[in-house]
């Protein structure tokens, strides 16, 4: 679930070193609304909406059990 933080803040810094493509799952209105108040870039950044807790996790592991997404 993107729409925390401490784990947008986590990977908007990892991502700004060029070590990963970020893939953002979660609600994106709270996403962009923590990246503007902590003033993060996530130009570069694929979000997908899911605004229910529970279907984001469904999502995101769907992603990468289907190789969608590589950790």
């Amino acid at each position: 679930m993107a729409h925390d933080e401490h784990c947008l803040e986590a990977v908007c810094s990892v991502m700004q070193k060029g070590i990963i493509d970020a893939v953002l799952v979660g609600n994106e209105k709270k996403i962009k609304e923590i990246a503007a108040k902590l003033k993060l870039d996530l130009t570069n950044a694929t979000i997908f909406n899911e605004e229910n807790d529970t279907a984001a996790v469904k999502r995101a592991v769907k992603f990468v059990r289907d190789k969608e997404a590589t950790s």
